[in-house]
């Protein structure tokens, strides 16, 4: 009886020896950690430092070029051939050229299983729309809780007392550290600045869906002070990874201390633009729900389940622009409230204090702003 094998399978063979794997094809690296950081044999690297296999998870990365994909994309990306060949070169590899590839019938498709809605229109874009979800996902199971790292000397630098929080309630799981992570170029990195950074982590849900939908990073470094903050020589020290879009981050549950899916109906949520805000609102006020938009032009795409009868907009105090008109957060805010409201949510804005720009301001030590 012939002996057949599917595709996962292969992957999963070739995950299980990554770094054999990743050393043969791409010898010339060495490990950091979980890491095989090599140079690229397909093109003329003059450093190492791009080109990243992680051993564990079996996934892969050149962040100079993009290029990136699970062990089977390595073996078709290294040897320069197509999926076929690459499966056939893989088989042999891990031993089973007798074994024959398993074929699905024709025109199969996997089943669509069809859920009722539970959420606020917008809805959550299906999950086979995120190519990065699964992504996003292993990268945060790869981070570790933020605990005593350097994630949370970074907010303590930022007057965020993360034990406090603990104290009162739990530490924000949705946080997470990452002692070594490559920025991708749409960050504008320095080529002499083209390395590893640690970063903090943060899970992006969105109710309904399947898992993680997205990750944030805010990349770190060492600061003069010998505590950590954002790491200054990136053009920009925080990125996402993933479909973020109606997305939020969970920072504090509130009073109910229940997750956001068993709200009590006619609850209301805190919506911040930042992480930073985010926590700043919890410490203030630990009665608040707070979730983080990542972005205030996420406000108004915000999923959250029909038990959600309010949203308060913690939202910061731009400046107007020189001619006096309105700043675009400004222009976007009001946008925002309105598509709200047309979905039936009733909208209020809180903002910090007059001559303070956010409201982690108000617990940053180093902002100048008395508290």
């Amino acid at each position: 009886m012939t002996r057949l094998v599917d595709i996962s399978d292969i992957v999963d063979g070739l995950k299980a020896r990554m770094r054999d794997l990743a050393q043969q094809l791409a010898p010339a690296g060495s490990m950091r950690g979980d890491e095989w950081i090599a140079l690229n044999p397909t093109r003329h690297d003059t450093r190492a430092g791009s080109f990243c296999i992680n051993v564990r998870t079996g996934l892969w990365a050149d962040f100079a070029t993009s290029d990136r994909g699970d062990a089977l994309d390595f073996v078709r990306y290294c040897r320069g051939t197509d999926k076929a060949e690459a499966i056939r070169w893989a088989k042999t590899w891990l031993g089973l050229e007798g074994v024959e590839l398993a074929r699905r019938a024709a025109g199969w498709r996997p089943p669509v299983r069809h859920r009722p809605p539970t959420d606020q229109s917008p809805p959550a874009p299906p999950a086979g729309d995120n190519r990065w979800a699964s992504v996003a996902f292993r990268l945060w199971l790869d981070a570790k809780p933020i605990g005593e790292t350097p994630a949370s000397q970074y907010l303590a630098g930022r007057g965020i007392d993360l034990e406090r929080l603990e104290q009162l309630g739990r530490m924000p799981r949705a946080l997470r550290f990452h002692a070594c992570l490559y920025v991708p170029d749409d960050a504008q990195l320095p080529q002499p600045e083209r390395r590893p950074y640690p970063a903090m982590v943060a899970a992006i849900h969105v109710p309904g869906g399947k898992g993680i939908a997205a990750v944030h990073r805010t990349f770190l470094a060492p600061d003069h002070a010998g505590g950590w903050g954002k790491a200054r020589a990136l053009a920009k020290a925080k990125l996402t990874l993933g479909n973020w879009r109606g997305g939020s981050i969970r920072l504090w549950r509130g009073a109910s201390g229940k997750p956001i899916e068993d709200a009590e109906p006619g609850s209301w949520v805190t919506v911040s633009e930042g992480i930073e805000d985010g926590l700043s609102v919890a410490l203030a006020d630990p009665s608040k729900r707070v979730i983080c938009a990542v972005s205030v032009s996420n406000f108004a795409n915000i999923v959250l389940p029909r038990v959600i009868a309010g949203v308060e907009l913690a939202v910061q105090n731009d400046p107007p622009k020189p001619t006096g008109e309105p700043a675009a957060a400004s222009i976007v805010l009001d946008k925002a409230v309105e598509k709200l409201r047309e979905r039936g949510l009733a909208v209020r804005i809180i903002r910090p204090p007059a001559g303070v720009k956010d409201w982690n301001d108000l617990l940053n030590p180093k902002s100048g702003v008395a508290a």
